[in-house]
């Protein structure tokens, strides 16, 4: 199938990514080593998720993770909003800018407009699966980061999101 135009709709880039093969064990293992790397001295409570099949799984640790309740509501256990430092966000693809395209749940459309400004958002994708440009929505947020097999880079370089990741100044994304 082929890349969707970016004046597509999201249900035809949802589609597109349906049809993405696994992320591969050896990127996987890329990324955590970048996190790994760049949460090193994190000073608070970093938020994570469970990866569903077609996500980079997460191996390191961190404080929270985002799972879904009995409702189908995004919850992060004991954790209080306020105290998060980083955020670890999945998606199905990401875009250069730093936007998401999730699964349509709208689950981290709701928690991320409730951190506190400035707390990094890190996008873990892998490079294959940035594309040039979503679809977007009011309600939409980009994320701060973005981590692949090939590092972790700032979307947008001098934003407010000041995290000191060792990572690049986003020219990996190019």
């Amino acid at each position: 199938m082929k890349t969707p135009a970016s004046s597509a709709a999201k249900a035809e880039w949802r589609a597109w990514a349906r049809t993405l093969d696994p992320v591969a064990p050896a990127i996987t293992d890329a990324v955590n080593d970048h996190l790994r790397h760049a949460l090193r001295d994190v000073d608070g409570p970093v938020l994570g998720y469970r990866a569903l099949r077609d996500e980079v799984a997460l191996a390191l640790a961190v404080d929270a993770i985002a799972s879904l309740d009995d409702d189908r509501r995004l919850t992060i256990g004991d954790l209080v909003v306020d105290e998060i430092a980083v955020v670890v966000v999945p998606a199905r693809v990401f875009d250069r800018d730093g936007f998401r395209l999730g699964r349509g749940g709208g689950h981290y459309d709701r928690l991320l407009p409730r951190l506190r400004p400035e707390v990094p958002v890190i996008g873990v994708t892998c490079t294959d699966r940035i594309v040039e440009r979503l679809p977007r929505e009011p309600h939409d947020r980009p994320m701060t980061h973005l981590a692949t097999e090939d590092g972790v880079a700032a979307v947008a370089p001098g934003s407010e999101h000041h995290l000191d990741l060792g990572c690049q100044d986003g020219s990996g994304l190019e």
